[in-house]
């Protein structure tokens, strides 16, 4: 029986992920942390073949005898924690070999590939640097490790998955899954929108009016939540098969995008959507400061104004990934009811 700990089921990709596990594969032996005994009761309630064990990411001890119990362990809660990795790779070493690999997969984001100006000068948000770089995951990999700034977002917690094998014998097999702006509704018992969506639309039901920051240029790579679910089960079944067709190791890094949407592509049917529901007067887009847009939301001129380019190769060439999740005009309806109901907007629709 495979063996699997999860960290980050109560998450917005977390527990889509382990929705899809769950459905696809319910012989998987699933162990998950969660930090509360709410939270808890809610995934219990949802799942309970699930075993629970209670903790953050900082219970060391924790994580790594949780890790040494099982074949497979997801990091999908926090892409910056050096602790959890390192006690993760701990648990998993203690109990595997170079012959009987454990396996780790790791989840960063999109914030790793933003243009260094954009980290220099946060002016520049809104509109498309000079210095975009499109990476690729696969040609171009080394352009994820050499080439990104050296304070870019995520970069130390990557290299330390990355570059791990060399320093556990083998014994452990390591992945990242990068996606970019995730959307879509999840099916977790828990966080069910991402910070992406919400943010435009939250900026849009105050501001009354379909919002851009800057010129609205600047581009994000896009993907379905349930398409991320998708290449980690992919992964996870690789790691089942001993490896499978994936790549292990330095070369592991898997984008994870069905293509870019500038912040204009995103923000006008938004608008237009929620005039169309009688959330807004009229689909028209006006201007927004930074200042009036963190006022709304805290990191909305980050949320809406960076740019984060990227072509997921790797996972459509090793694993046969293709996305097919529902496009960001279809999530809108739902997105926009969401965020008004939470607003207390929200009247009955159309």
């Amino acid at each position: 029986m495979t063996k699997l700990f999860i960290i980050g089921i109560t998450g917005y990709v977390g527990g889509d992920t382990v929705y899809a596990f769950t459905q696809a594969n319910p012989e998987w032996e699933i162990t998950a942390l969660v930090r509360c005994i709410d939270k808890g009761a809610v995934v219990a309630k949802e799942y309970p073949a699930i075993k629970l064990v209670y903790g953050d990411l900082d219970n060391s001890d924790l994580l790594a005898n949780e890790s040494s119990k099982v074949d497979i362990v997801l990091q999908l809660a926090n892409a910056d924690h050096i602790g959890s990795i390192q006690a993760i790779l701990a648990g998993l070493q203690r109990s595997h070999t170079r012959d009987a690999p454990g396996y780790f997969i790791h989840m960063s984001g999109a914030a790793s590939l933003f243009p260094a100006s954009i980290l220099r000068d946060p002016s520049q948000l809104g509109t498309l640097p000079a210095d975009t770089h499109i990476y690729d995951d696969w040609d171009g990999r080394v352009d994820l490790y050499k080439f990104t700034p050296p304070n870019a977002y995520h970069k130390r917690a990557d290299l330390a998955v990355t570059h791990a094998e060399q320093h556990v014998n083998g014994a452990v097999r390591c992945a990242i899954v990068s996606p970019p702006a995730i959307y879509g509704t999840g099916r977790g018992p828990c966080h069910r929108h991402s910070m992406i969506g919400p943010c435009r639309a939250r900026v849009i039901l105050t501001e009354g009016a379909g919002c851009l920051l800057g010129d609205g240029s600047n581009i994000w790579n896009v993907v379905h939540v349930s398409d991320v679910s998708v290449l980690l089960a992919l992964l996870v079944e690789a790691a089942i098969q001993g490896g499978g067709k994936a790549d292990w190791g330095h070369d592991a890094y898997y984008l994870c995008e069905a293509g870019e949407m500038t912040q204009r592509e995103l923000v006008e049917p938004m608008a237009k959507e929620a005039a169309r529901m009688g959330l807004i007067a009229s689909p028209e887009l006006k201007a927004i400061t930074r200042e009036r847009a963190n006022e709304i939301m805290s990191f909305a001129d980050v949320l809406m104004g960076s740019t984060s380019r990227g072509r997921s190769i790797r996972a459509r060439e090793r694993l046969g990934w293709v996305p097919k999740g529902r496009s960001w005009a279809e999530e809108l309806p739902d997105l926009l009811e969401a965020v008004a109901r939470e607003m207390g907007l929200w009247k009955g629709g159309v």
